[in-house]
């Protein structure tokens, strides 16, 4: 469960500067209004779908559970 939702915790800054390197990704960030509970406790980022849109504008971002994924 560590990865789901990691990137949550990352700030906006230092993902533009992931969104910049022409690289592979797979990332996964929890849907607005959802943390695990023993997570609960940690401040973590709210990014929502037009968020992750404007931040990796040429990957593919979809649903998955309770989690929004970042594809490119």
């Amino acid at each position: 469960m560590a990865t789901f939702g990691a990137t949550s915790y990352i700030m906006k800054p230092y993902l533009q500067l992931l969104a910049t390197h022409n690289k592979h990704y797979f990332l996964m960030f929890y849907k607005e209004g959802f943390c695990p509970e023993n997570f609960k406790e940690m401040h973590h980022f709210n990014y929502s779908y037009q968020d992750l849109e404007e931040i990796f504008p040429k990957a593919r971002i979809y649903a998955f559970k309770q989690y929004l994924c970042v594809e490119a």
